[in-house]
């Protein structure tokens, strides 16, 4: 048992599985981020529909281990293959492959879906074995029910983190995966929420192309819209300050580079492109 599994819901995703439906398309994404991004998508999907958003379309945002400390570009991928991986061979194929026979069919069976047939000690047993993996049953197969014929596969990343953007854009377009970049980063696509960035002077655009740390807490951009949108300790406050919002930052974002090769070494986001794919449903 040498693979570790990174798929793991954290309390905020759990709080939102429990409100999930059952959407006609479903647009996975694997990201840099833990906490601002989940939290933007997750909020988009909770409030959409009162503002007349498709209701057959939502994100599911991939969850990784806490302590993972897996943010290296490279994993963002690997995330979203270990969930294609899940997808494909299903829960009970994974488990069965990871406890080597050691259990037979039955009481994996009884494992995954009906631990009361089993006697404590085993289902004990199997929790450890499982735990020292980080392999997280209830998430993986909540994951693994939703199998739309056209769900959607995508990835988040920032620019700033990437040094090989040409072979992950390459490898992305082979494989059919979305992506949305930002150049510097994701925080660029909330600021357009609140500032037209144009109507700044060429020296502040290369600030914020720039995005320099400039204090213990801040970057330039995280600075800017800190002063802005005046996020608190509770979160970005999505369903009032973002949300409402939204037209106005694709407006400001299509001022600048969309196009994923053009990202490469110009300020801009195409994260419009998702928000426009979840108006249309």
């Amino acid at each position: 048992m040498t693979n570790i599994y990174r798929l793991k819901s954290n309390s905020f995703a759990r709080e939102e599985e429990s409100e999930k439906i059952n959407p006609y398309k479903t647009i996975f994404l694997s990201m840099e981020g833990t906490n601002t991004e989940k939290e933007y998508f997750n909020g988009f999907n909770k409030y959409k529909n009162e503002f007349g958003y498709s209701p057959n379309i939502v994100i599911e945002p991939l969850s990784r281990r806490k302590k993972d400390g897996s943010s290296a570009p490279k994993l963002v991928i690997e995330l979203l293959e270990e969930y294609l991986n899940l997808r494909n061979e299903g829960v009970y194929s994974e488990i069965k492959k990871i406890l080597n026979e050691d259990y037979n069919d039955k009481i994996i069976s009884d494992y995954i879906y009906n631990t009361k047939n089993l006697d404590i000690n085993i289902v004990k047993e199997i929790d450890l074995k499982l735990e020292k993996i980080g392999y997280d049953l209830q998430y993986r197969k909540s994951l693994a029910s939703i199998q739309n014929s056209d769900d959607i596969f995508g990835i988040v990343i920032d620019k700033d983190n990437w040094h090989n953007l040409d072979e992950i854009i390459s490898y992305c377009k082979l494989k059919n995966y979305k992506i949305y970049i930002s150049n510097p980063c994701f925080e660029l696509w909330l600021l357009f929420h609140w500032l037209d960035v144009s109507t700044c002077s060429t020296e502040e655009q290369e600030q914020i192309l720039l995005n320099k740390v400039v204090s213990d807490k801040h970057t330039y951009i995280s600075k800017k819209l800190s002063e802005l949108a005046h996020h608190g300790k509770s979160g970005i406050g999505f369903k009032t300050k973002y949300l409402p919002k939204i037209d106005i930052a694709i407006s400001n974002s299509e001022k600048f580079s969309t196009n994923v090769d053009d990202l490469k070494t110009h300020l801009g986001t195409n994260m419009s492109d998702l928000i426009i794919l979840l108006k249309n449903g």
